[in-house]
């Protein structure tokens, strides 16, 4: 017994008549005859009981035909949910660090699906990282992408590993400090940390602070350990580049940034000598993500990229 056998058998209990099942169904008549019958003897039922006019369905056919009808419908759900998917395209849910840089890539990724006639159904959201990592535990998003200088780094990468995440590390990138071409400082040849305190620095002020057991060394309100003095604490990456771009005098440090989104702001972006800092970047998901094709195809495209 399948799920064909079932289909039949409902087919001519909805027409009262093989003859008329098997136009429905496209099948011919002989056959259609004897799956029914094939199934009659599997059961050890009559379903059906012929007399002149076709067919009429019996009691015990009845009954059986009502949870054949059930598992059709639950069967249809299935296939339109998993093949249509699997057909049409891409989906994805995804949640990352902020970063214009991250979006860019995840931009030319869902380009070039479109240009190859994929689908694309996905959820982007940007958030903390201790946000992306609890997405993707909690089955919100499909892959993760956390994003933390290299001081800070290896605490979300405990954090995920403790919940049984599995981490992809992305090219790794140098801090830069990120200012308005107009800023004082923006024709200077060379900037040092001391020049830098006088002006204000802007900072995602969701920054999460590391905690013990899997950090020790707390910088403070900026994650990069050097403190203007004034500061800005901001909640979106949107404002954040509206007040370095704003803000007279007004900087950030961040790793590579898009180059249009720099251009639309009017922002530049320098190297700050004697101060080494290294941006890190992982895909976070579970092990069970392999079995989606959609989703090793992002991990991979997004570690190939540059």
């Amino acid at each position: 017994m399948d799920i064909q056998h079932l289909i039949y058998a409902v087919e001519v209990h909805h027409c009262g008549s093989i003859t008329k099942a098997a136009q429905n169904l496209f099948v011919a008549q002989p056959n259609l005859s004897n799956a029914i019958k094939e199934l009659e003897e599997e059961l050890g039922i009559s379903i059906f009981r012929r007399n002149s006019r076709g067919v009429e369905t019996t009691k015990e056919g009845a009954e059986f035909l009502q949870y054949a009808q059930g598992i059709i419908e639950r069967f249809n759900v299935m296939k339109q949910r998993y093949v249509k998917q699997k057909t049409d395209g891409v989906s994805l849910q995804i949640t990352t660090m902020r970063s214009s840089l991250i979006l860019e890539k995840i931009v030319t990724y869902i380009n070039d699906m479109l240009e190859k006639g994929q689908a694309v159904k996905m959820h982007f959201k940007e958030a903390t990282n201790l946000d992306v990592i609890n997405d993707v535990v909690s089955n919100q998003a499909d892959i993760g992408i956390v994003r933390a200088n290299s001081v800070n780094f290896d605490y979300y990468k405990q954090v995920a590993e403790s919940k049984q995440l599995l981490l992809q590390p992305l090219p790794s990138d140098c801090y830069m400090i990120l200012m308005s071409h107009t800023h004082p400082l923006a024709n200077e040849s060379v900037i040092t940390p001391d020049m830098l305190s006088p002006y204000l620095e802007v900072i995602h002020g969701d920054f999460e602070m590391p905690w013990y057991p899997y950090f020790s060394n707390v910088h403070g309100p900026s994650p990069t350990g050097i403190h203007s003095r004034s500061y800005l604490n901001v909640y979106d990456r949107g404002t954040l580049l509206e007040a370095v771009s704003s803000i007279h005098g007004a900087y950030t440090w961040t790793t590579s940034g898009a180059p249009k989104v720099l251009e639309g702001h009017g922002l530049i972006s320098k190297y700050c000598q004697n101060y080494i800092l290294e941006g890190k970047e992982a895909i976070v998901y579970k092990p069970t993500a392999v079995m989606r094709k959609e989703i090793m195809d992002v991990i991979t495209y997004l570690n190939t990229y540059r």
